[in-house]
């Protein structure tokens, strides 16, 4: 079984929280 969809689901929503969170630490920058 390939992991291809869950691995990039899983980079997808990863990258949606670091960009929440770097958004919350710094929202002058964002």
């Amino acid at each position: 079984m390939r992991r291809t969809r869950t691995s990039y689901a899983i980079g997808s929503i990863i990258a949606s929280v670091v960009m929440v969170m770097l958004s919350a630490l710094s929202p002058e920058a964002g």
